[in-house]
């Protein structure tokens, strides 16, 4: 896998900047600090970044709202009598 920005086919862009963004998230320590801020400091892959956090951030708040499920109050009742 190319990991230099300068490397991506411009035919094939959008597809080579999602393969090298989640390739960079999977496995950071294969890219220098270089490769990191070239790859992330593109706007396209920067956009991308921060629709991929306000995914996961999104999904995060759906599962953790399930969680804080307010009890039933009659089950609740029933516990105390």
């Amino acid at each position: 896998m190319k990991h230099e920005l300068s490397d991506i086919d411009p035919q094939k862009m959008d597809s080579q900047k999602w393969d090298l963004l989640l390739d960079l998230l999977e496995h950071p320590e294969k890219y220098s600090e270089t490769q990191k801020d070239e790859l992330l400091g593109d706007e396209e892959v920067n956009e991308l970044y921060q629709q991929l956090i306000e995914t996961r951030q999104s999904l995060d708040f759906a599962k953790s709202k399930e969680k804080m499920k307010m009890p039933s109050i009659d089950a609740e009742w029933e516990k105390l009598k």
